[in-house]
């Protein structure tokens, strides 16, 4: 009976020992789950981070060439139009100073600039 009893005792601490392995075990797991959920996460983010970086040089760099391509049709034929050009369409003294010197004395005295102080 005491064989027998010592037995059961020695089985229960075994499974009591195997259970106690097997919760741990588990729990490292899951502690390497999140953390490598946590790594997915930081990465995500770093490469939308990354993809929005470069759309916005992107656009950036296409409101440059618009920019430029605009400069560049007026001064080729602005000059031409002056007189049915409307007013507004310099948006500020800046716009118009990247025009050469006999350009800009043209659209003075025909088109209104936005931020022109005279027009206030």
């Amino acid at each position: 009976m005491l064989e027998q009893a010592a037995l059961e005792e020695k089985a229960e601490r075994e499974a009591a020992e195997r259970r106690h392995k097997d919760l741990t075990q588990l729990q490292k797991e899951q502690a390497a789950l999140l953390e490598e959920r946590r790594q997915l996460k930081k990465l995500e983010f770093a490469e939308k981070e990354e993809e929005r970086r470069m759309e916005e040089l992107r656009q950036q760099a296409e409101d440059e060439a618009i920019a430029e391509e605009r400069r560049r049709i007026l001064e080729q034929h602005a000059p031409l139009l002056i007189g049915f050009l409307p007013p507004g369409l310099f948006r500020n003294m800046a716009e118009m100073s990247s025009l050469p010197e006999n350009i800009q004395a043209q659209f003075r005295r025909h088109v209104p600039i936005q931020d022109d102080p005279d027009l206030w």
